[in-house]
């Protein structure tokens, strides 16, 4: 039951879960902590200005700031997904993308018969938009869903009851950079970029490999997952398990 409940104020279990949250990445899987590696990505925009970059933006070291950046701009993509405007497509020359697209007739058919859809199906013209990420053209791995938590789905149901299409115009990373160059103003923009570039590579890298990920912080949830049913946590646990193994012999081989 791990990772699917948490406790409330009287000590009972909220469930948030169906599956085992635990055995998905997260953004440290992606840029674990390392001191030198962080360092060449968090470079202030102008030397002589004083203080440190973790101070200003509220982090421990610069490895949580490269995360914090990284997560950020996930989450700028999903809203911007949500508003209608845009599919993303993940750079470093790859296929892969994250979009809105359309639940399959049977969960919608499912979801109905059991009273939950929220959407006005008048109005979507009896379909329900959901977040995917396709891992690329040339395979036939299944795309995996995109989980996100209540404020984000109900901007998502209520885009989709006034009836918008979601465009599928694909936009790369340098879309959502002007937004990220804002926030974190005082870093250096080609800095940002380069390190936006490699959490991407390793993003798509796991995810080719069958793997999770969960973002999560105060404004909400947002999770890559495989749609495998009931036997999910089975399989992700042989994934986590394969991963585990592979970084193990890979450390066994460096010393």
């Amino acid at each position: 039951m791990t990772g699917r409940y948490i406790k409330d104020g009287n000590g009972g279990l909220i469930q948030v879960a169906r599956f085992d949250t635990t055995l998905m990445m997260s953004p440290r899987d992606i840029f674990p902590n390392n001191r030198e590696e962080a360092a060449k990505y968090i470079v202030k925009k102008d030397k002589t200005m004083k203080g440190k970059p973790t101070k200003w933006y509220g982090v421990e070291d610069n490895s949580t700031l490269v995360r914090k950046i990284f997560r950020r701009c996930i989450q700028n993509i999903i809203d911007e997904l949500i508003a209608g405007n845009c599919k993303f497509m993940l750079p470093n020359n790859t296929s892969a993308s994250i979009y809105v697209g359309k639940l399959p007739k049977k969960t919608v058919l499912s979801r109905c018969q059991a009273g939950r859809n929220p959407f006005d199906l008048l109005s979507t013209n009896r379909e329900m938009p959901g977040i995917f990420y396709r891992i690329g053209k040339n395979t036939r791995r299944k795309e995996l869903k995109v989980y996100v938590s209540r404020d984000r789905y109900d901007k998502l149901v209520e885009r989709a009851n006034t009836g918008v299409i979601f465009s599928q115009r694909p936009r790369g990373l340098d879309y959502f950079l002007e937004d990220i160059y804002k926030e974190f103003d005082l870093l250096n923009e080609k800095c940002i970029r380069k390190s936006l570039l490699h959490c991407f590579k390793k993003m798509s890298y796991y995810l080719t490999r069958d793997e999770e990920l969960r973002f999560i912080d105060k404004t909400g949830e947002i999770r890559f997952y495989r749609q495998l049913g009931s036997v999910h946590d089975d399989v992700m646990r042989a994934v986590v398990n394969k991963r585990k193994y592979r970084e193990r012999k890979q450390k066994e081989n460096e010393q």
